[in-house]
């Protein structure tokens, strides 16, 4: 796997280059989801403790807050997962095994996620590693052998990088969405976007270059009504063929099928959601 599509990953998980450390995190989120054990209380004292240290920029309580507030899908949980294991990988290939507590697991992650996008560890401090862990009911003597078998248990493991392969072919489009979205996919020529206002009138904006999606009315859909949607929120850009949401530092963040997202490739079929406001993204046959 190369440099390049592994920080694409990161970023997807909303692990950039000003909060790297922020991989130290996961792996208590995982386990956390696994359990069901993610509550209003547990998560407001988890995020007020990250703060009190000042372990997380602002960029990352926010996307801390993301990772805690919205049930990842089976997908994102294990694209995340699987990013750990080649984090750790890179951090000691030599070694036999992996360290033997979560602790030291996710300082060594994200020691080498910081590596690779660029900045030094700076890792989050293992008392405050330890009080994550025990607000999410995370035995700290847990290893890493064991979380996998955890995680595993309730997360169908596949490739992360499989969907980079994926053609529109090969796509499993919902029923359900396509009498959602009243369009015909096989009759499409372009790329298309479609939501519904709040009066229940369907919009359908082709994609033929990049689009902006905001609450202001300079963009090409302007959700003015959606108080949750940023003045400026995501846009759209096709680059190489490829068409992919970008989320611009928006105040309350873009999801796609249910998953917080800072850049994402859609291949067709996605519920991007962007405030209250849910969007379908559709794409032809190649």
């Amino acid at each position: 796997m190369d440099d390049k599509v592994l920080v694409t990953e990161l970023e997807a998980l909303g692990i950039d280059r000003y909060c790297p450390h922020m991989a130290a995190l996961w792996p208590f989120v995982e386990l956390a989801w696994t359990d069901q054990r993610v509550t209003d209380d547990r998560r407001a004292r988890v995020v007020h403790l990250v703060r009190s240290r000042r372990a997380l920029a602002h960029s990352g309580i926010r996307t801390l807050q993301d990772w805690l507030s919205f049930k990842p899908s089976e997908k994102y949980l294990a694209r995340g997962h699987a990013v750990l294991h080649e984090l750790i990988q890179r951090h000691d290939p030599q070694a036999v095994e992996e360290p033997a507590d979560l602790i030291t697991y996710c300082q060594a992650v994200a020691d080498q996620a910081a590596r690779l996008l660029g900045n030094e560890p700076r890792p989050i401090p293992r008392e405050a590693l330890l009080e994550v862990a025990t607000l999410l009911f995370v035995k700290p003597e847990t290893s890493w052998t064991d979380v996998d078998a955890q995680v595993g248990q309730t997360v169908v493991m596949k490739s992360p990088f499989a969907g980079l392969e994926a053609d529109f072919e090969k796509l499993d489009v919902p029923e359900a969405l396509r009498e959602a979205s009243g369009l015909d996919i096989s009759a499409l020529d372009d790329a298309v976007l479609s939501w519904s206002d709040p009066q229940g009138h369907l919009h359908t904006l082709p994609l033929r270059g990049p689009i902006s999606i905001g609450r202001g009315p300079d963009n090409d859909v302007v959700l003015a009504t959606d108080q949750r949607v940023s003045r400026h929120h995501c846009r759209i850009e096709n680059r190489a063929g490829d068409w992919v949401l970008v989320d611009l530092d928006s105040a309350n963040g873009t999801h796609v099928d249910g998953s917080f997202v800072v850049e994402s490739v859609l291949r067709g079929g996605e519920l991007l959601r962007v405030g209250d406001t849910e969007l379908t993204f559709l794409r032809p046959k190649n």
